[in-house]
């Protein structure tokens, strides 16, 4: 299927509806709301998640940012791509 963007749980329902299982999330420039919106998702869906955070965070932000989703929304995940730039002594 193409590429759709959803912002909300409501775009995310008419994508299930369609047939997605798998939705790749743009990520990394609203905390809170993102992980709110990610655990609601969780709630409500049983689909992958593609998380793509295009290097926005530091280590520490994601490590944050993985321990507020619920349980549920850490299984969805199926990847997560770029959390935070390559830097060889964060990454060994």
């Amino acid at each position: 299927m193409g590429r759709v963007f959803a912002q909300t749980v409501e775009e995310i329902d008419e994508l299930a509806k369609k047939g997605f299982s798998k939705i790749k999330l743009k990520l990394g420039e609203q905390f809170e709301p993102e992980i709110e919106f990610i655990n609601r998702i969780a709630m409500t869906h049983d689909m992958k998640l593609r998380l793509d955070f295009n290097s926005r965070l530091s280590w520490g932000t994601f490590s944050q940012f993985i321990l507020k989703l619920s349980p549920q929304a850490k299984r969805m995940i199926e990847y997560i791509e770029d959390p935070f730039p390559y830097d060889e002594e964060t990454w060994k």
